[in-house]
């Protein structure tokens, strides 16, 4: 299982790329069939996680749609 390294951190592989790209085409596919043809709908995204996830998604998708990204921050302590 491969992993990555971030700030001290050891994360774990939880899916690989070609599941993750899978999962996204399924999910622009049930998309794609309640909005084509319907009201463009607001894609939101929350930053910064959900970025690269957005355009991939975004890239599969037949109909028009506006796109906005949000930043949240939680309190420290």
């Amino acid at each position: 299982m491969s992993h990555i390294t971030i700030h001290g951190r050891r994360f774990e592989s939880y899916l690989g790329a070609d599941e993750i790209h899978s999962k996204v085409k399924q999910l622009a596919s049930m998309l794609n069939e309640i909005y084509i043809g319907g009201e463009p709908p607001l894609m939101l995204g929350i930053l910064n996680g959900s970025f690269i996830f957005m355009a991939d998604l975004i890239r599969e998708l037949k109909f028009e749609c506006t796109v906005q990204f949000i930043r949240i921050e939680s309190y420290q302590g």
